[in-house]
């Protein structure tokens, strides 16, 4: 967040997406997500002008206290999921419980309160048929058509010549 904010403050122009990914190390997602935030902040230390983003003259700090309370109450979620996930009583109940529903009970639905739903044991030729589907699925990986914004060498923008683009590639189901 400070490196986009430094590379705005130092920058005598309004910058665009495209430009802040040449002058930083960050991924397009990363640089949208920080500005987003950097827009909804009051005061925002940034605004979006139709030439790109530029800096406001004001007095900005990250907030820490609040970030850190929203770190910690996303770690609460975290640890009430992973109880979830481990939990042996009632799975609906647990949820009614943790939205506070005063009349939380046991379902009688779940795989805890009604044990196992599938069979444990299976026919080894069901098996071996289902292994053999799945060797045989692949996943088309298309190769990139444009190069990427922020290239050193001026040769590489837009389009990628055919001849220089990759083969497809191939991802398999496992």
């Amino acid at each position: 967040m400070e490196l986009l904010l430094g590379t705005i403050r130092t920058a005598n122009v309004a910058l665009t997406i495209p430009k802040l990914q040449e002058r930083v190390n960050l991924a397009k997602g990363k640089i949208e997500k920080i500005l987003e935030f950097l827009l909804l902040v009051s005061p925002a230390p940034i605004q979006k002008t139709p030439a790109g983003y530029v800096l406001n003259p004001v007095r900005w700090q990250m907030p820490v206290d609040r970030i850190e309370r929203i770190t910690n109450l996303r770690r609460g979620e975290l640890e009430r999921m992973q109880v979830y996930m481990g939990s042996q009583h009632c799975l609906m109940q647990f949820l009614a419980e943790e939205l506070n529903d005063p009349d939380a009970g046991p379902c009688g639905k779940c795989v805890n309160c009604a044990g196992l739903l599938l069979p444990e044991d299976y026919p080894e030729d069901l098996a071996q048929a289902a292994v053999e589907f799945l060797d045989r699925q692949e996943n088309p990986i298309q190769p990139r058509k444009r190069w990427p914004p922020g290239l050193a060498d001026p040769e590489m923008h837009g389009n990628i010549v055919a001849a220089q683009q990759a083969q497809e590639g191939r991802a398999l189901c496992r």
